[in-house]
């Protein structure tokens, strides 16, 4: 999903109750991926060097659809940093 939404023209991609914005952010030249579920803003993820790096912004309920989408997404993109919800959110819930 975050690579469709790079690669979209549109720069966003929704999967089911997902969705991911390219945005471009003032201090960088490169754009970063904001993950949304529902209407909460999640996580954002950017690329640096060829890798992706996700970081929290917001944990929602952690409800089994915060926690598997995250997990699978993270998953997707093969992250560097963390590899699922418990990491990308530890002491945020």
């Amino acid at each position: 999903m975050v690579q469709t939404a790079l690669d979209s023209k549109r720069r966003y991609a929704i999967a089911s109750s997902w969705r991911a914005e390219v945005v471009t952010p003032r201090t960088s030249t490169k754009p970063e991926v904001n993950v949304w579920h529902y209407d909460t803003l999640m996580f954002c993820v950017r690329k640096y060097d060829g890798e992706w790096f996700a970081y929290p912004i917001n944990s929602g309920w952690g409800s089994v659809s915060d926690k598997q989408g995250t997990n699978k997404i993270l998953l997707g993109i093969r992250c560097a940093n963390v590899h699922s919800y418990k990491q990308l959110f530890e002491g945020m819930v």
